[in-house]
C-alpha cells in the first residue's frame, strides 16, 4: 500500500500539471528534469512527491482518454439486428 501525498503536494502538483502540461509526461524521471528546469524552490523529497503524483496523473488521464475513445467507437459502430 502507498503512502498517502500530502495536500501541499498535492495542489503544487495539480497547478503545475494544469499550467505547464506539455512539460509533463508519464514518465517520473522526465518529470523530474522538467521540475529541475523550471527552477523552484523544492527540496529533493518534495520535488520527487511532485514528479511522482504528476506521472500519476498523466497516467490516470491517459488510461481515462483510451476509455473515452473506446466508448465513441463502440458507439459509433454500426448495430447488426438479429
Amino acid at each position: 500500500m502507498g503512502k498517502a501525498v500530502p495536500k501541499n503536494v498535492k495542489s503544487r502538483a495539480r497547478m503545475l500539471a494544469k499550467d505547464k502540461s506539455e512539460l509533463f509526461s508519464q514518465d517520473f524521471d522526465k518529470n523530474k528534469r522538467a521540475l529541475d528546469s523550471l527552477e523552484l524552490p523544492f527540496s529533493k523529497t518534495i520535488r520527487n512527491l511532485v514528479a511522482g503524483y504528476i506521472t500519476r496523473e498523466m497516467i490516470k488521464k491517459a488510461k481515462k482518454e483510451r476509455k473515452d475513445k473506446a466508448f465513441s467507437e463502440r458507439q459509433q459502430a454500426p448495430r447488426i439486428a438479429a
